[in-house]
C-alpha cells in the first residue's frame, strides 16, 4: 500500500496550506477529567481524558482551529507523574501552545515548546509528546512524535487497526527536557473518508493487569479491533470508545487506573462539516 506510506519532511518545512496570519483558536484544552465530542475542520473528534484520582492532572489535550477553520492542529502531552502533582506543568505547557499558536507545523511546534520546557519544569522530569495537523483542502494529516505512542489508524477498506510508527533512524523526537536542541520529524499521509485515528497518552500502553503484565501497542490493537470487528464505516465513536475504555478497565482488573489517561478519537466526515460543533457527552 504504497500510497498510505507516510512521507518524511523537515521539522520546518511547514504544512502545505496557507499560513493563517491571525493563528489558530482553541476550540477544547485543558488537563481536567472530560469526555467531549467535535467536529472542526471536516473532522469528527472524541475526546476522553481520565486524570489518575484527581479532577485534573498531568495529561494535556489542546485541540485548535486554524486557517479559518480549514485546519484542525492536535497536542497531546503526557507529563511524567500523574494527577495533581504533574498539573502546573500542564497548565504551564498549555500557555506555550498559547503563545505559539500562529504555529501550525507539527515539528516546530514541539521544538519550540521543548526549547521552553527546561525553564520552569523541575530537573529530571521529562514529557512525551505529540502534534497533528489535519488540512481538509487536501485530507492530509501531518504529525510528530516526541517519545510518544504512535497514532493508530482505522483503516475502512481493510477493517483493520495499524500503528504509524516513525519511518526514520535519528535522534529526533525526543520528550521534553531529555535536550533543549531536539529536532521532530514530521510525516504526512492521506486520510480517507471514514477512516478513523486513535491518539493515545502514554498511560493508555502502560496499564498493567492484575499480575503485572502491560498492555503495550499490541495489546491495544487487539482491544480495538475487539470494539470495531463487524463494524462498518460511520460507527458511532461515542459506542467505540466507551467499550474500548471499559475493556481497558477489564484489563486493569476492575481498580481504578494507576496514571493519568488521555484518549483521542478522530474520523474524517464523508464530506467537510459546515461549521463548528461541540457536545459534551
Amino acid at each position: 500500500m504504497a500510497a498510505r506510506n507516510p512521507s518524511r519532511t523537515s521539522s520546518t518545512s511547514g504544512c502545505s496550506a496557507p499560513v493563517n496570519l491571525a493563528g489558530c483558536v482553541e476550540v477544547l484544552g485543558g488537563n481536567e477529567a472530560r469526555t467531549q465530542a467535535l467536529v472542526v475542520a471536516g473532522l469528527e473528534l472524541l475526546l476522553v481524558a481520565r486524570p489518575a484520582g484527581a479532577k485534573a492532572g498531568g495529561d494535556l489535550y489542546c485541540i485548535h482551529s486554524c486557517g479559518e477553520r480549514a485546519q484542525a492542529k492536535m497536542v497531546l502531552v503526557d507529563i511524567q507523574g500523574h494527577g495533581q502533582r504533574s498539573a502546573p506543568l500542564a497548565r504551564s505547557i498549555h500557555n506555550l501552545l498559547h503563545e505559539f499558536s500562529r504555529e501550525t507545523n507539527p515539528g516546530r511546534l514541539l521544538e519550540l515548546v521543548n526549547q521552553r520546557f527546561t525553564a520552569f519544569a523541575p530537573p529530571a522530569v521529562l514529557a512525551t509528546s505529540l502534534c497533528a495537523v489535519y488540512e481538509s483542502h487536501r485530507g492530509e494529516f501531518h504529525y510528530s512524535y516526541g517519545g510518544q505512542p504512535g497514532i493508530l489508524i482505522w483503516q475502512a477498506g481493510a477493517h483493520a487497526w495499524k500503528s504509524l510508527t516513525p519511518s526514520w533512524d535519528t535522534p529526533c523526537g525526543l520528550p521534553f527536557g531529555v535536550a533543549d536542541t531536539s529536532c521532530y520529524e514530521e510525516e504526512a499521509f492521506s486520510l480517507r473518508p471514514g477512516e478513523v485515528l486513535l491518539m493515545l497518552s502514554d498511560g493508555v500502553h502502560e496499564i498493567h493487569n492484575p499480575t503485572g503484565g502491560l498492555l503495550q501497542v499490541d495489546g491495544v490493537l487487539r482491544l480495538a479491533q475487539e470494539c470495531t470487528d463487524g463494524l462498518t464505516p460511520g460507527f458511532p465513536l461515542a459506542a467505540v470508545a466507551s467499550a474500548f475504555l471499559n475493556r481497558l478497565t477489564l484489563f486493569h482488573g476492575g481498580s481504578a487506573f494507576d496514571d493519568d489517561l488521555t484518549i483521542l478519537w478522530v474520523r474524517r466526515l464523508p464530506r467537510q462539516a459546515p461549521g463548528l460543533e461541540t457536545a459534551g457527552l
